[in-house]
């Protein structure tokens, strides 16, 4: 029971920041096989060796254009985990990453948010790969002089991964995320990165 409540309550923060971007009804019929497929997964969580974890990145964003438009924001992430069986995490992402130094713009900002389903395998005594599904809503917000334009957008995302034991506590880990396809201008959003996952 404390798993599904710590699950739900990893949604639901997800669901709010949908809410306040104005795309949470648009969007539901994404999320919805989501919350499924874990409410299935957490009910065989009473065997889930490890407790919640908090992951800090540092992540290398493209967004890539249609022509000669591809930038490179730089930013950070965060994510909050909670392991629900021996194989699946709930994973939620909150980030940000911007970038001044463009000739179209005078700076471009993405803030965003994500629940993925998390799947993992161990490779040895030390490092494990995973891959992970699920949905992302984010904002683009691109300046120019005085005005301001934003793009909101939300859709299915995927990535995959390695995490290595540094200590009990603490795991190094980098990834690559497919967040976003078709948000604005730009054709698609993603980011490699690289941080640290500590355990509670």
């Amino acid at each position: 029971e404390r798993v599904q409540s710590k699950m739900v309550t990893v949604v639901a923060i997800f669901l709010y920041r949908m809410n306040s971007m104005n795309i949470t009804k648009k969007y539901l019929s994404y999320l919805a096989p989501l919350i499924m497929l874990v409410a299935s997964a957490s009910s065989q969580a009473s065997d889930a060796q490890a407790g919640p974890y908090l992951g800090i990145d540092g992540s290398a964003f493209s967004l890539d254009g249609s022509s000669d438009d591809d930038l490179d924001p730089r930013g950070v992430r965060l994510r909050l985990g909670l392991p629900i069986s021996r194989v699946f995490d709930v994973e939620a992402h909150f980030g940000f990453g911007t970038e001044d130094d463009i000739a179209a713009f005078d700076e471009i900002d993405v803030v965003f948010s994500s629940v993925f389903l998390k799947a993992h395998a161990p490779l040895g005594a030390r490092t494990t790969a995973y891959a992970m599904a699920g949905l992302t809503a984010l904002e683009l917000t691109e300046t120019i002089g005085r005005r301001e334009f934003t793009d909101e957008d939300a859709g299915i995302s995927f990535g995959f991964g390695l995490e290595t034991v540094l200590s009990r506590r603490v795991d190094l880990s980098a990834d690559y995320v497919f967040y976003s396809q078709d948000v604005g201008i730009f054709e698609d959003l993603s980011a490699i990165s690289l941080g640290l996952k500590l355990y509670f």
